[in-house]
């Protein structure tokens, strides 16, 4: 199995353990929509992250969606969360398997967002 990047905290991992985002649609200086490619088959300049609450709610996931889209030469995507990522690629999903890990995401992502703000930092529970 190919191996990625997480490009949240750098750590290696086998390609079908990480979410891979993508920039689809719009040019020039048409915003392009960020999209969960769980096929991993869209075209376009994305990333990839681990599904986990600490690599999706961290600030340099902000900022690898504002570079995707440079590099797919759009000057900027809307700011957009992790949860609407979510909530929209379960508007598209077809497969059993996929809805499933995409609810369990939705959930995680919820449960953390709700959790109080620590020192800055919010707390997190896997």
């Amino acid at each position: 199995m190919p191996e990625r990047t997480c490009s949240i905290c750098r750590k290696r991992e086998a390609k079908d353990h990480l979410l891979r985002f993508v920039v689809e649609g719009g040019e020039g200086d048409v915003a392009g929509q960020i999209v969960i490619d769980l096929r991993q088959t869209l075209p376009g300049r994305g990333f990839y992250s681990h599904s986990t609450i600490g690599c999706l709610l961290a600030k340099r996931f902000d900022e690898q969606l504002q570079r995707a889209a440079r590099a797919g030469g759009r000057k900027s995507v809307p700011n957009v969360s992790a949860l609407s990522l979510v909530d929209d690629a379960l508007k598209r999903v077809r497969s059993e398997r996929d809805r499933i890990r995409l609810e369990q995401l939705q959930d995680s992502l919820t449960q953390a967002l709700k959790e109080p703000v620590v020192k800055g930092v919010k707390k997190l529970r896997l």
